[in-house]
């Protein structure tokens, strides 16, 4: 009686605390449900942005990051393979050798082909780097199934986190996470019992399973917001760059000088698209930025004309470089 009012009172409690969680949470949680839906349909559907010019862009870039990324994830993953030769003959007993053999051979192709990536000996592009992932899931799902044991499951554990950390692709990683969690839930079905399979057993890897997929959906979305703001900054500095270049071209007008740096005749384009006003009669020096180098600039240009003597008295100015208010005028 005890028990069922213990059990009662916990059943109760957890019906309250996840109520109470489920109303202060549920927006971000149907607003992440709705992003992962977009972001499988972004993926699954690649025919139908083929046609979009930033998508492939960012596809592309994303591709040759994961290309640099995993030679130096190499070079970190060649100690990690040679560790595990080292330490599977102590895991695993010798009434296995066939099964140690095996995964010694595993992780001794796994140990080379990262040797080779990591030396620059080879260069595997984005395809074959997810045929190469994709088959190391395999081989960790013929593991998880083929062994068994405390020691075994966690080694397949370290092999299943590291291939999450290792490599940025959640086309792989969310088949690959979602068969390694069954694989192990078959192995303990297997190994103890289908009556003995509880909640926590079948629990445990799943939740493992599902926020390692969680974190790579999330971690490849970040880096490819991050990729598509630099292609947006490296878009407008060009933009930029491109307004200032016809804004040059609009502002290539004259100004009229006398003796004295009056400004005795201004451009009618320069009236119509820098300024509404006339600048007749307007010491030109005035009407620079307060900015001492171009001052400085300006006054060195009087200088070197004044020491050419001109058969005018009167001195044409071209608008390019002096910094004129938020035009740009020059010589």
């Amino acid at each position: 009686m005890l028990s069922e009012s213990v059990s009662t009172t916990h059943v109760a409690a957890a019906l309250i605390l996840l109520s109470f969680h489920w109303s202060m949470t549920h927006v971000d949680v149907l607003k992440f449900v709705g992003k992962l839906g977009q972001y499988a349909r972004q993926n699954s559907g690649g025919s139908a942005h083929a046609g979009n010019g930033d998508a492939r862009r960012i596809s592309a870039a994303m591709e040759q990051l994961r290309e640099n990324s995993y030679v130096e994830t190499s070079k970190l993953m060649v100690h990690v393979n040679g560790m595990s030769m080292v330490i599977i003959p102590f895991i695993y007993d010798r009434g296995n050798a066939v099964f140690m053999v095996g995964i010694l051979l595993a992780a001794a192709a796994a140990y080379a082909t990262h040797l080779a990536i990591a030396c620059d000996k080879i260069r595997l592009r984005a395809q074959q780097l997810k045929v190469f992932v994709a088959a190391y899931y395999a081989i960790t799902v013929v593991c998880i199934l083929c062994g068994s044991g405390f020691e075994h499951m966690r080694l397949m554990e370290t092999g299943q986190i590291t291939l999450f950390a290792c490599y940025c692709d959640s086309t792989v990683h969310v088949p690959g996470q979602a068969a390694l969690a069954l694989a192990e839930i078959v192995c303990i079905a297997a190994s103890s019992g289908l009556q003995s399979v509880s909640v926590e057993l079948v629990a445990a890897p799943l939740l493992k399973a599902l926020i390692l997929i969680f974190s790579s959906v999330v971690l490849e979305s970040t880096m490819k917001e991050g990729v598509a703001a630099q292609f947006r900054g490296a878009d407008a500095e060009s933009m930029v760059t491109s307004f200032r270049t016809m804004l040059k071209g609009l502002s290539d007008a004259e100004l009229l000088l006398d003796e004295s740096l009056q400004i005795t005749d201004d451009d009618d384009l320069l009236r119509g698209a820098l300024v509404m006003e006339s600048l007749k009669g307007q010491v030109f020096s005035n009407l620079l930025l307060p900015d001492t180098e171009e001052q400085d600039r300006f006054q060195k240009f009087i200088h070197r004309q004044k020491a050419h003597p001109l058969s005018l008295r009167e001195e044409r100015l071209h608008v390019c470089e002096f910094p004129y208010g938020q035009a740009v005028l020059s010589v």
